[in-house]
Parts: structure tokens; sequence; C-alpha cells
């Protein structure tokens, strides 16, 4: 009786530091506990992320595609998702890894965020699936400022593109980051094609070193 106590003892220690160790994770961690993703329940960041109560069932769908619950609905590429395409719901009727998932959830509030990351199935010691865990990470802040980042990027273009000279940008290797439309036609060469390349690359090597002398010196400076 004692060896037993000590081993449940044991077995609590245990549980209750990965409850704390969830809950400390800066990630969202989902866990399905059955073969169809009938419940879903989240640490404090998954709660978080999804504006819900502590322990409170957030499957959204079964992997047969009942749908569960209409409070988030999901989104990939425009496309809203069904049930069964959901992450997890996919892991456990494949029985294999989703990883590298990207996809955007609308949310009680109206909220849309942007979601990343892995869904992994759970096996039983039969090698049966008997449920998921999801980890995912809110990029929300991250595609915002990548967008801003492209809008900021495709204004630049937009403005050596009206020059009439040529331009080019690059960076202290002497390779191409962008050039404008003029200096696509002195070329021959589109601005895509062009980007990584260097001097070496489309012209003779005379006049190669001669431009990267040149960019040196600017460097330098």
């Amino acid at each position: 009786e004692e060896e037993l106590k000590r081993s449940e003892e044991t077995a609590r220690q245990r549980a209750e530091e990965l409850e704390i160790l969830m809950d400390m994770v800066p990630a969202a961690i989902f866990v399905s506990e059955d073969p169809h993703c009938l419940s879903i329940v989240g640490n404090k960041e998954a709660n978080r992320m999804y504006e819900v109560e502590y322990g409170i069932d957030v499957s959204a769908g079964t992997t047969e595609g009942e749908v569960l619950n209409l409070e988030r609905r999901f989104f990939k590429n425009g496309r809203e998702l069904k049930p069964e395409e959901l992450p997890m719901q996919a892991s456990i009727k494949k029985g294999v890894n989703v990883l590298n998932y990207e996809m955007d959830a609308l949310l009680p509030s109206g909220r849309m965020i942007t979601m990343f990351g892995n869904a992994n199935p759970l096996f039983d010691d039969k090698g049966k699936v008997r449920g998921c865990l999801g980890v995912y990470v809110d990029i929300t802040d991250l595609k915002q400022a990548e967008r801003a980042l492209n809008q900021s990027k495709k204004l630049l273009q937009d403005i050596i593109d009206g020059f009439p000279s040529p331009i080019f940008v690059k960076d202290t290797e002497g390779r191409f980051l962008t050039i404008n439309k003029k200096l696509e036609e002195l070329l021959g060469v589109k601005n895509e094609e062009l980007i990584g390349k260097t001097d070496y690359d489309i012209i003779t090597k005379e006049l190669a070193d001669y431009n990267r002398a040149n960019d040196q010196k600017v460097i330098e400076k």
C-alpha cells in the first residue's frame, strides 16, 4: 500500500508539473482525447487566443465532418474550411502529422487572427489513434507587418520605375536587390530574374570589375 501511495503521489506530481509547463508555454496547446475530435480543450494561451474560459470545449467539428460549434470559423487562402479539413481533425483521420499549417480564425468577438502550427496524432498501446495534440502560435502581427513591408516595397518599386534613368539597388556583396524598368530595357533582363545575381552574371568581367570597384568606393565612404 505504501508503494502504491508513492506511485500515485509521483504520478500526481508529474501531472501537476505537466499542467504548469503547458500553461507557462507561450504557445496555444490544444488536446483532444478521443478519436473523432468530439472535444478539444486548451492551455491558458489557447484559451486567450480562442477567447474562451479555461476548460471549455472548443471543437468546431468532428473527423467525419459533423459541425459542433459555429462560434469560430476557419479559413485558408480565403476559403472556409470544413470540420474534417481542420489540422487536428485531419491529423486524427489520416494518422499523420500535419506540420507548418497556417490558417485564419474568425473569433466570437469578430476579430480575425492568423494561426501557424502543427497537429500530431496520439496513439494507444495498440497503435490506434486515440486523440490529437495541436500547438499553434498567433502570427497575426507578423502577417500585418509582412503586408506593410510588401506595400512599402511596392511603393519604392513604383517610384523608381517612374524615373527615366536606370536605377539599381545592391547589397554590400554586389548582389542586385531590385532594378527599375529603364534598366530592365537596357540590360534585356527582368527584375525578378536579376535578384540575387551580380554584375559578373550579366556583363563582361572587365566591366563588372569596374562597377564593383565603384560600388566598393561608395560603400567605404
